[in-house]
Formats: C-alpha cells, sequence, structure tokens
C-alpha cells in the first residue's frame, strides 16, 4: 500500500500520541493567568511555559529558544538546526 500523508500522519500519532499527551498535559498545567503581568506568579509561569516549547522544539530537531520572558508578549521561536 502507497503510503499517504494521511497514513504517515495516522502512523506518527500511532508513535508519539503519547508523548505528546504528555507535552500537551504540562502545558495546560501552566497557570492561564500567567498572562496577566500583574499577577505575582506571571514571571515563573510564562518562563516555564516557554521553557517547554523551548524543550519541545529542541527534541524535534529545531533550535528552540524563549524570547522575551519579561512581558506578556513573551514567546518561543524554533528554527531548523544548523
Amino acid at each position: 500500500m502507497k503510503e499517504t500523508p494521511a497514513l504517515r500522519i495516522a502512523s506518527a500519532t500511532d508513535t508519539l500520541g503519547a508523548d505528546l499527551t504528555d507535552f500537551t498535559r504540562a502545558l495546560v498545567a501552566c497557570r492561564s493567568d500567567s498572562q496577566s503581568e500583574g499577577n505575582s506568579e506571571f514571571q515563573g509561569e510564562a518562563t516555564r511555559c516557554l521553557d517547554l516549547i523551548a524543550e519541545k522544539l529542541a527534541t524535534i530537531g529545531f533550535e528552540g529558544r524563549a524570547m522575551d520572558r519579561t512581558s506578556a508578549l513573551s514567546g518561543a521561536r524554533g528554527s531548523a538546526a544548523g
């Protein structure tokens, strides 16, 4: 049988499903009001979330990096390694 994009996605989901579920759980565990800069837990929660994303990007072959951890406009990015 010819491998189609749908079959590749289904196969990847079967292979990586538990890892993706764990990653999603870790992201959801970050407090949602971490985006409220007036919240005393903002910095720690925002940093934790950005670090999770940067780490995941690195594990799949990107150079993951958290950017600007000091504001509600914080973000993470990944670029192809190399």
